[in-house]
């Protein structure tokens, strides 16, 4: 089954743009992966409090290149693919904002959560409420024995570029190397 590991950064916490896009696809034990940056109308205080994109960076990275320049291809890439993404509901809203806009249709396939399908297996008790709280992707990594300086080292060897969390590509990794880390336990 070929699957589609990524993440996105956005312009805001409800349904705006996407400023970056980062994915890894494997496919018969092969990986191919991709990063865009995407020029964008706005960046809220909190998005840029998150990660520290704004509108003139984001210019510059993307060489001036919208979502909707890369919608059909983002598509394409995703279609038919598990698309695996830390509280892939979210993402999955900007996505299908995002290609609504360009007038493309959101590719069709499984969307796997490992904020929701880890929240049983991580079992952290949540302070407020009776039952156990949604893992953040941090303690996520921290479950599976999975350290920053292996994701930094993976993100440098796979996109070329040492960065760290809240940038599209270093989150992806960090959900590919604890989805790999559960299959190998057989937690998925």
């Amino acid at each position: 089954m070929r699957k589609i590991f990524f993440d996105l950064e956005t312009t805001d916490l409800r349904p705006g743009q996407i400023c970056q896009l980062a994915y890894i696809c494997e496919e018969n034990n092969k990986l191919t992966n991709g990063n865009w940056f995407f020029t964008v109308r706005y960046v809220t205080p909190t998005a840029f409090r998150i990660h520290g994109l704004n509108r003139k960076d984001l210019e510059k990275l993307s060489n001036g290149d919208e979502f909707d320049d890369y919608a059909l291809k983002i598509a394409n890439i995703f279609d038919g693919a598990r698309k695996v993404a830390h509280n892939v509901n979210f993402d999955r809203i900007f996505l299908q904002t995002e290609l609504r806009r360009s007038g493309v249709a959101l590719p069709k396939g499984e969307w796997f959560c490992t904020m929701y399908h880890f929240t049983n297996v991580c079992k952290l008790t949540h302070s407020q409420k009776n039952g156990y709280k949604y893992p953040s992707l941090v303690e996520l990594m921290d479950f599976f024995k999975i350290t920053k300086e292996r994701v930094q080292s993976k993100t440098l060897e796979l996109f070329k570029s040492s960065v760290s969390a809240h940038d599209a590509r270093y989150d992806t990794v960090a959900v590919w190397l604890c989805y790999k880390e559960a299959e190998k336990q057989g937690l998925c």
